[in-house]
């Protein structure tokens, strides 16, 4: 599916839009029963929305397959030659753009937790950077690895995470709750200071700890 094109900085009006109107001022009357005539029809969706709808279901990680048909229906909008979307095609819709939202909304919030948490251990000494710049940490729970390209953040059984490219836009998301939310939230209201000192005392409870320094700390 094509990508979309850049917004306009100025407000368009379509042309159906600007007959309408003219209607309107100058003969009420038909404008009223255009009015009735529309009520009651399904408005189908327009092509952005068909965008959204395709960069939602690939975010969402939705099969090649499903993509693919998204695609087409897209592309048939854009031609002209969509008459009507299946009722199946529009629950789709909504369940993937609703999915999307709620995901998006848990992942870019994680994605900012998780930020402010590594540069915590950066500054507390507990991790570093590799000559590359990327830098990673893993705990019981998630691992974050944050490159030049962006930060992707997973729970260790692979049941659930996201990614985020380097603006800060999730491409990728997936079983995100408000608990993994309220973990990352935190995790990044620890400062340096008390993650060091978690760090040490944890260290001396442990018994033969690898010798591979780690963050220590709950992920």
């Amino acid at each position: 599916m094509e990508q979309p094109d850049p917004p306009s900085s100025e407000a368009s009006v379509s042309a159906g839009a600007f007959i309408q109107d003219a209607i309107a001022q100058n003969d009420p009357e038909l404008d009223q029963q255009l009015a009735e005539s529309e009520e009651g029809q399904p408005e189908s969706p327009s092509i952005e929305q068909f965008r959204d709808w395709y960069r939602a279901a690939r975010a969402l990680g939705r099969s090649d397959d499903e993509l693919s048909d998204i695609e087409a229906i897209g592309k048939a909008a854009k031609a002209g030659e969509l008459n009507n979307l299946a009722e199946s095609d529009v629950q789709q819709m909504e369940t993937d753009l609703s999915a999307f939202g709620q995901q998006q909304e848990l992942g870019v919030s994680i994605v900012n937790h998780a930020r402010r948490f590594l540069g915590n251990l950066e500054a507390a000494g507990l991790v570093e950077r590799d000559a590359n710049g990327n830098i990673e940490a893993r705990g019981k729970q998630y691992t974050v690895r944050e490159t030049s390209q962006g930060i992707g953040i997973v729970k260790n059984d692979q049941s659930a995470g996201v990614l985020a490219n380097g603006e800060g836009e999730i491409t990728q998301v997936a079983n995100l709750t408000e608990t993994d939310r309220q973990n990352w939230e935190i995790s990044a209201s620890r400062s340096p200071d008390n993650l060091k000192a978690l760090y040490q005392s944890r260290q001396q409870h442990e018994v033969n700890a690898p010798a591979q320094r780690s963050s220590g700390v709950e992920l």
